[in-house]
C-alpha cells in the first residue's frame, strides 16, 4: 500500500512538500519498486499544469508529469526527443513514465535526459517562492545528484523549438526491446557548425555489478 498524499493543484502540492517530507511523483515506474516501507509520497498526476505540453515563441514546454506515451502522440513534440522514448522500456512503462519522473530520478540511464542535454533544454523548477529555470547541464549534477532546492518541484522541461531538426541518435542496449542503455548517443547538427552536446557513454562497472560508470561530456561550436 502507498501512503501519502495526493494534489489537485500545484499550490496545494507545494503546500504539501513545504509540510512535510513527502517524496512527490507522477508515474513511479522507478520509485515504486523500491519498497520503501517509511516514506509518504506525494502524487502530482491530477494537477494540470504538470500535464500540459505548449508552445510559445522558442519553446516546447513539457510538462513534468507528461507521459512518454503522450509526448510521442503530440505534433510539437521534436522527433529526435520522438526517437529516444520510443524506445524506453515496454509500453506500459512509457504509458506511466514522465518525463519530471526520468530526470527526477537521478539516473545515469535516463534517455530523455541524454536528448535535454544534446538540446541545451531548460528546467523550470517551482517553489512557494515563485518559479527558477536551470540549464539541464547545471541542473543535472551526477548519478542522483541535482540542484534541486528544499520544497522546490520540477514544473517542465523547455526544449528548443526550432533548430533540432537535423540529428543523430543512436542506443545499444542488451536486445533490440525493453533494453536497459549500454551506450546513447546523440547529437545535433545546425548548418556547417555541429553543436553535439550530450554524449554520454554508460557502461557496467566491472568492480561493483548493477553500479554504472557514467561519461556526460558537452561539446559546444565545433567548426567543420
Amino acid at each position: 500500500m502507498v501512503n501519502g498524499y495526493a494534489a489537485e493543484s500545484l499550490q496545494q502540492a507545494l503546500d504539501i512538500l513545504v509540510n512535510t517530507d513527502a517524496v512527490p511523483y507522477a508515474g513511479g515506474t522507478d520509485l515504486m519498486v523500491e519498497n520503501r516501507p517509511d516514506v509518504k509520497y506525494l502524487f502530482l498526476k491530477k494537477i494540470p499544469e504538470l500535464r500540459a505540453i505548449t508552445v510559445d515563441e522558442q519553446y516546447v514546454h513539457i510538462g513534468a508529469a507528461v507521459t512518454f506515451t503522450e509526448a510521442i502522440a503530440n505534433p510539437d513534440v521534436p522527433k529526435l526527443m520522438k526517437e529516444a522514448i520510443t524506445l524506453i522500456g515496454s509500453p506500459a512503462i512509457r504509458n506511466a513514465g514522465t518525463f519530471g519522473g526520468n530526470i527526477g530520478n537521478g539516473s545515469d540511464k535516463a534517455d530523455s535526459v541524454l536528448i535535454e542535454f544534446a538540446a541545451d533544454a531548460k528546467i523550470c523548477l517551482v517553489s512557494q517562492a515563485g518559479e527558477r529555470l536551470v540549464d539541464v547541464a547545471h541542473f543535472y549534477l551526477g548519478r542522483k545528484k541535482l540542484d534541486l532546492h528544499p520544497g522546490e518541484l520540477i514544473k517542465e522541461i523547455l526544449l528548443p523549438r526550432y533548430g533540432l531538426e537535423q540529428y543523430t541518435y543512436q542506443k545499444v542496449g542488451g536486445r533490440k526491446a525493453l533494453a536497459i542503455t549500454f551506450v546513447s548517443f546523440a547529437g545535433v547538427f545546425q548548418y556547417f557548425k555541429c553543436a553535439m552536446a550530450g554524449l554520454r557513454i554508460l557502461r557496467p562497472h566491472l568492480g561493483q555489478p548493477g553500479t554504472p560508470s557514467r561519461d556526460i561530456r558537452i561539446l559546444k561550436r565545433c567548426f567543420l
